[in-house]
């Protein structure tokens, strides 16, 4: 592996991440992964952006779908986080999920989620850039406790305390 590729890997191991799992159907399938890429792009309209492997078999998978929806996650969350981000296994485990009227999965245990239409896809490199507008949000109430990722671990902040 090349200095500079080391060196890029090490800094963003050092970098806190929001965890996010991504969720969607495929020609009436369920699927999902986890996400750290997440990013928010445009206030309006609401655009959303996250990367994806294009050889994994999630990049393949949301290769098929029009619309996401990205859960975001507390730091009660990490078997979740687990579970998504492995390769196999049953991801929706009986009442883990809910659906949208129209089929669309998401995790009513996740802190707040937002649904987005997938408006472009840009390849780059062995990745593939899906940026989306977000349609629909969902947030909860309350304490606010992420789940973050650094240094390949989930990790949990101080809960913080929303104001109104």
């Amino acid at each position: 592996m090349s200095e500079l590729r080391e060196m890029f890997r090490t800094i963003f191991r050092r970098h806190v991440a929001g965890v996010t799992v991504v969720t969607f159907t495929v020609d009436g399938e369920l699927a999902g992964f986890t996400a750290t890429s997440v990013i928010s792009v445009a206030a309006a309209p609401p655009s959303i952006a996250f990367a994806v492997s294009r050889a994994s078999g999630a990049g393949m998978a949301v290769a098929g779908t029009s619309e996401v929806i990205i859960n975001f996650l507390d730091d009660a969350s990490d078997e979740v986080a687990t579970r998504f981000a492995m390769r196999g296994g049953d991801r929706f485990l009986p009442g883990s999920y809910d659906l949208t009227d129209d089929g669309v999965p998401y995790l009513p245990g996740a802190s707040a989620w937002l649904r987005a239409s997938i408006v472009a896809r840009h390849d780059v490199a062995d990745s593939v850039l899906i940026v989306g507008e977000v349609t629909e949000i969902k947030v909860t109430e309350g304490e606010l406790a992420p789940l973050v990722y650094l240094d390949r671990q989930y990790r949990r902040l101080a809960p913080i305390t929303t104001g109104e």
